[in-house]
């Protein structure tokens, strides 16, 4: 009698989808996190704290200040492209943990900053070392979650900006306080040292891919009508839609985070304390908008949540230009902080939608150029605006404005299905 038997699972892959947890997914979830917590949270954001202080110290003005943040951002520019050729050579765990590593001994040197061309140049480093970290995090959660999960995975990753905000609002201001006019300097350091235990912690958890557990990528598996137009990488209009989209964030709300609070301090004359705890609120509020816009553009569509988000932007820029008082400038960040990091949660689900995994990082690396353009020129345009005419006010309109074109683009955009 002829014996019929299935036949095996070579891979040791499981048949059915994995559990929504626990799955190691959500550890490199975790991981990817802390990634963007150390080249984003500190590599970047922590500067809006830290720039008052070290404005003073050194001295540098307005346009100077504009410029350092622009040569991080020029740094993250080439960081993003050099990923596409660092992930194919040693893989996305030692590209992100060796990029944290870096940003890690680049934080300790701006602490020994002694001008503006010092500080300049090594804070490119940092931009850097982080484009090239963060990017490859951002690629990665499309191998290890289906589009079903993938907007909620990316939007609990880009919340690491909000713990590194927090804590940024909550120490360096009081370092600063005891420490006096160089507390800037053992900021930096702070900063630096805990960017090493990251680095590591970085090293140590994240794996490739889903088979280096012998695991499928967590979540149900695509329909495939859903995603027919992502057989490889997506038209060049598509690419160009989501790029111009990211451009206009990058602008806009570089803007708005490199002079907060030296706003709050030099225009509202707030203490450094008093504008920490602006920024401190700021991280909080922003904890939760990764994950929600995530779920959002889960459940509604990626442009729909878009939009949402750009909208949200729009009026946060508007009350920052208003001179309302202290209830215009919480309503600010409020309205800042319900948004905060949506726009690369969403645009991180949506690569994955329209390139699938294995383009994702390409096409990612592609669209953040597009968005390190926009933070190249958005601080020092604003610098320079600030410097002209004596007030940040005109900025945050002219960025206002660039959000509401940005609600109608995102509007525009093609389901991947009909992306060309």
């Amino acid at each position: 009698m002829h014996v019929i038997r299935k036949p095996t699972n070579m891979n040791n892959h499981p048949k059915s989808p994995e559990p929504l947890w626990p799955h190691y997914g959500w550890v490199i979830t975790v991981a990817c996190t802390v990634c963007v917590a150390v080249s984003l949270g500190f590599g970047r954001f922590a500067l809006g704290m830290l720039l008052p202080a070290m404005g003073a110290a050194l001295p540098l003005d307005y346009a100077d200040m504009g410029f350092i943040s622009t040569g991080n951002f020029v740094g993250y520019t080439i960081g993003v492209m050099a990923a596409a050729w660092v992930v194919p050579a040693i893989g996305e765990r030692w590209t992100i943990s060796g990029g944290l590593m870096i940003v890690a001994l680049s934080l300790l040197a701006v602490g020994q900053a002694t001008g503006f061309a010092s500080a300049m140049i090594i804070y490119s480093v940092t931009g850097l070392a982080g484009g090239c970290a963060n990017v490859t995090a951002l690629g990665l959660v499309s191998h290890w979650f289906t589009r079903q999960l993938r907007g909620r995975a990316a939007g609990f990753q880009v919340s690491g900006s909000s713990f590194a905000i927090m804590f940024s609002g909550l120490v360096l201001p009081n370092i600063n306080l005891i420490v006096g006019p160089d507390g800037w300097r053992d900021g930096w350091m702070l900063l630096g040292g805990l960017s090493v235990l990251g680095a590591v912690f970085a090293g140590v958890t994240l794996r490739n891919r889903p088979a280096d557990k012998g695991l499928k990528p967590s979540g149900t598996p695509d329909d495939p009508a859903a995603t027919a137009g992502v057989q490889g990488h997506p038209g060049a209009r598509t690419v160009a839609h989501l790029s111009t989209i990211y451009f206009f964030f990058g602008i806009t709300y570089s803007v708005y985070l490199t002079f907060m609070v030296t706003s709050l301090v030099e225009e509202r004359g707030l203490s450094e304390v008093a504008a920490g705890q602006f920024w401190t609120t700021l991280g909080l509020l922003t904890l939760m908008s990764g994950p929600l816009f995530g779920f959002l553009s889960d459940l509604y569509g990626r442009r729909q949540a878009l939009a949402m988000a750009f909208a949200v932007y729009g009026t946060a820029y508007a009350l920052a230009a208003i001179d309302g008082g202290a209830i215009s400038q919480w309503a600010s960040v409020a309205a800042f902080g319900v948004a905060g990091w949506s726009i690369p949660a969403i645009l991180g689900a949506a690569v994955g939608d329209y390139a699938g995994p294995r383009n994702a990082v390409k096409v990612l690396g592609t669209i953040t150029v597009a968005f390190s353009l926009g933070q190249v020129s958005g601080p020092a345009l604003g610098g320079l605006l600030a410097e002209w005419t004596g007030s940040f006010a005109p900025g945050y309109w002219a960025i206002a404005t660039t959000t509401g074109i940005a609600v109608l683009i995102s509007l525009a955009l093609p389901l991947p299905r009909d992306a060309a």
